[in-house]
């Protein structure tokens, strides 16, 4: 793939996650409601939820749009074969590279398209785990039957296909008060750790490689 096309598909998956972040920020920090997504696209994280629920879906959007921008910065740096700077992908601007002014842009956009959105999703981690409760509707109610990290690994009893894709007995919330039970989403069993826990390994291990390219 030639490099310009390389930097066009980085942009839009940059822009993307980096207007998810700004949405995470502002759902879970208080930041500046004009940072919204919606506010851009019209579409962004779900609205009337608790905070661990916003982290609970930004880690779902943000790591496959992490996973397509580290990969695809680590294609642009193995294939320019230049200084530092002009290993990044980030080309709004015509500055040379070798120039103050390029050096300052590649260190600006690397702080805002590229840390920002990995902070972002380590927020997100940190959210679901300090604060998410696992609920499960029995014969006398919601009941909180996981926290934090082990509800990932909760699977109902008795487990069928029903259940599996329905889940219609299993909530995430920030607790299981009849408030908050309102405020929650279904809760997917076995789909979780199967596919979030890999692909945040991943988004680790391709920003690292990543990163090494550019120094390379």
């Amino acid at each position: 793939m030639p490099l310009s096309t390389l930097r066009k598909v980085w942009l839009v998956v940059a822009i993307a996650a980096l207007l998810l972040s700004l949405d995470l920020m502002v759902a879970t920090l208080g930041w500046p409601p004009f940072l919204q997504i919606k506010n851009v696209i019209g579409i962004g994280l779900p609205e009337g939820v608790a905070k661990p629920i916003s982290g609970y879906f930004a880690i779902i959007f943000l790591t496959p749009l992490l996973l397509a921008g580290c990969w695809l910065t680590l294609l642009h740096a193995r294939q320019a074969r230049f200084a530092a700077e002009a290993r990044w992908p980030a080309r709004l601007l015509d500055f040379g590279t070798q120039s103050p002014p390029g050096r300052a842009w590649a260190l600006l956009t690397g702080l805002v398209f590229g840390l920002f959105p990995l902070y972002a999703l380590g927020h997100a981690w940190n959210m679901f785990r300090s604060h998410v409760v696992l609920c499960e509707e029995g014969a006398a109610g919601w009941n909180a039957v996981a926290r934090g990290w082990s509800v990932m690994w909760y699977i109902p009893r008795p487990f069928d296909l029903e259940s599996f894709l329905t889940s219609k007995t299993l909530r995430i919330g920030s607790g299981c008060e009849p408030a908050e039970i309102a405020r929650a989403v279904y809760a997917l069993p076995i789909i979780a750790p199967t596919f979030l826990l890999p692909g945040l390994a991943l988004v680790v291990v391709l920003a690292v490689r990543a990163a090494m390219a550019l120094r390379a």
